[in-house]
């Protein structure tokens, strides 16, 4: 089972837009004070109970123990728990009287991923536990500034699917109260329709259909604007057996991007590369207007300003290696998915270096812009190792040269 989430944003509210956001607003404020209510509940109980004093005695006990070789006494055990049923009990009361408002299920949901950190926490240093190290005032307890995610699940909240050909999903969601005590309904529409949220609209699909679980998600606020979290648990598709003997061949092609040998089949995959020419010439076309920009600047500033000149360079320069990044994602990941599809165990990558890297497509005319096949190998190297797929690495170019400077010589 494999759980993913998909980000979408939320279009609008079908009862008071403006006002329903506002409410949201502060219904994530209160989460922010419970997170940070249930941190000083944490502290002021093992306070009370003196829990400082009984780990320290367990530890002494523990260290005695182990300098005994071969000791026939049992091991010491530590009897005090970060968060026990007493204390559970203590917060959840607490957190009722004091914030009503919040709903009943995102309570719950809140105080037991808190919960749930608080045990699970590591300390930035040392063998010890994070929430000992609290308590040893060794490390702070950490402290929400912000509004926290509201979080829902499917006990509270239903995913209700278009009701025509151009309209949106919708959310509804209980995660608020009213003064006597009855929840408010929220009917949210999604923004399923957008050129980059239709990818995503096909898990909301295999929810409706169930062939995919509805998992606990938040309702997050970014920047003036509220996304819906969805998170869902996929089961993994049958994959066919690998076969180590198998074994497919990627190299870059110098007439195409892309060259991966099957066998005795030979051909161009991941397409033309008519993106990676477009997104080339447009950093080529934007590097020689800055550059002229700078060259007719006014001569009052005697040589300074460079580094506010270049700087918009490095920003051409981190847009290309970015995406070179995407794009050689792209393509182990398409690779590695074929293998699994077709049981295929080796996958063996050709890295061209030297003069051989130079006549690759990929590498283009211009050496601002070159690529980076180290980064292939990398990726390859990760993804095989989590797919279990054996990788053959070699380099192309480095050999040939040094024959020809041993010729020469």
């Amino acid at each position: 089972m494999t759980v993913r989430i998909a980000r979408f944003e939320i279009f609008k509210f079908c009862d008071g837009d403006k006002q329903r956001r506002e409410s949201w607003r502060q219904l994530a404020e209160q989460c922010q004070q419970i997170s940070n209510r249930v941190w000083q509940m944490f502290e002021r109980w093992h306070d009370d109970n003196d829990s400082v004093e009984k780990i320290k005695t367990f530890l002494n006990d523990l260290a005695k123990w182990r300098e005994v070789k071969g000791s026939k006494e049992t091991k010491p055990k530590l009897d005090v728990q970060a968060v026990n049923s007493e204390l559970a009990k203590l917060i959840y009361r607490d957190v009722s009287d004091n914030w009503p408002m919040v709903h009943a299920r995102p309570r719950v949901l809140l105080l037991n991923r808190i919960q749930q950190g608080i045990k699970t926490r590591k300390a930035a240093s040392g063998s010890l536990s994070g929430w000992i190290n609290v308590l040893f005032c060794r490390e702070g307890r950490p402290s929400f500034t912000r509004p926290v995610p509201i979080p829902f699940d499917k006990c509270n909240s239903k995913l209700l699917p278009p009701e025509g050909d151009n309209k949106n999903w919708r959310l509804e969601v209980r995660i608020e109260r009213e003064g006597d005590g009855t929840s408010v309904v929220d009917v949210c529409e999604l923004m399923t329709k957008k050129r980059k949220a239709r990818s995503q609209t096909s898990f909301l699909e295999k929810i409706a259909a169930g062939t995919s679980k509805f998992c606990g998600s938040y309702l997050v606020y970014d920047k003036g604007k509220w996304f819906a979290m969805v998170c869902h648990d996929t089961p993994n598709e049958k994959q066919a057996e690998l076969d180590a003997d198998r074994k497919v061949t990627l190299l870059p092609g110098h007439f195409v991007p892309w060259i991966v040998v099957n066998g005795n089949r030979r051909s161009p995959r991941f397409g033309d590369g008519r993106h990676v020419v477009g997104m080339r010439r447009i950093l080529f076309q934007q590097r020689q207007e800055r550059q002229q920009n700078y060259r007719w600047a006014s001569s009052s500033l005697k040589g300074h300003g460079r580094k506010k000149a270049i700087h918009g360079w490095e920003k051409l320069s981190s847009r290309w290696r970015d995406f070179v990044k995407r794009y050689n994602n792209e393509v182990t990941t398409k690779l590695v998915k074929e293998c699994l599809a077709d049981g295929i165990g080796t996958i063996e990558y050709i890295q061209p270096s030297g003069f051989q890297r130079d006549r690759r497509w990929l590498t283009g005319d211009d050496y601002r812009c070159g690529w980076d096949y180290f980064q292939i190998k990398t990726m390859l190297a990760q993804k095989c190792d989590r797919a279990g797929i054996k990788l053959i690495s070699r380099q192309v170019g480095c050999e040939r040269r040094a024959n020809l400077e041993a010729k020469v010589g």
